[in-house]
C-alpha cells in the first residue's frame, strides 16, 4: 500500500506529485534489480512502515480471525435461518395450531361443505 495516506495500492496511487509512492517504487525496483526475494522485500517494507503496508492482512495470528469471521458469520446465519424455519413449520404442524379464539370447523359443517361443492360442480 502507498504510505501517503491515500489507501491505494502502491502501483495505483494517483496523487499528482506523490513523493511517497515514487520513493517506494524506486526502493522496490532496486530490490528487484538486485535479485532479492519477495519475502525479503516484503519484510523490509514491513520493518520500515509496519503491517499497514500490506494490501491485505497476512493469514496468520490475529489477522487470521479477520479472514475467518465472514465464513463463521455466514454459517451461523444459515443455521439460525434453518432453525427459525424449522420452528415455524413445527408449530404450524401441531394439531392445536389454529389461531386462538377462532372455532374449528366441525365435522358436520365440513360434510355439508363437501356436499355443496359436489352438487355445484356436477354438470
Amino acid at each position: 500500500m502507498c504510505m501517503c495516506g491515500c489507501n491505494q495500492v502502491l502501483t495505483q496511487c494517483n496523487h499528482v506529485g506523490c513523493t511517497v509512492s515514487t520513493s517506494m517504487l524506486k526502493e522496490l525496483n532496486g530490490w528487484v534489480a538486485s535479485g532479492d526475494s519477495e519475502t525479503v522485500i516484503t519484510s523490509a517494507f514491513v520493518q520500515e512502515f509496519g503491517t499497514k503496508v500490506y494490501a491485505e492482512p497476512p493469514k496468520s495470528g490475529l489477522s487470521l480471525v479477520a479472514w475467518m469471521l465472514p465464513s463463521i458469520y455466514l454459517l451461523l446465519g444459515t443455521l439460525l435461518v434453518i432453525f427459525v424455519i424449522w420452528r415455524w413449520r413445527s408449530r404450524a404442524m401441531q394439531p392445536g395450531a389454529a389461531v386462538r379464539g377462532t372455532p374449528g370447523i366441525s365435522a358436520q359443517n365440513l360434510e355439508n361443505a363437501r356436499r355443496r361443492v359436489a352438487q355445484e360442480t356436477e354438470d
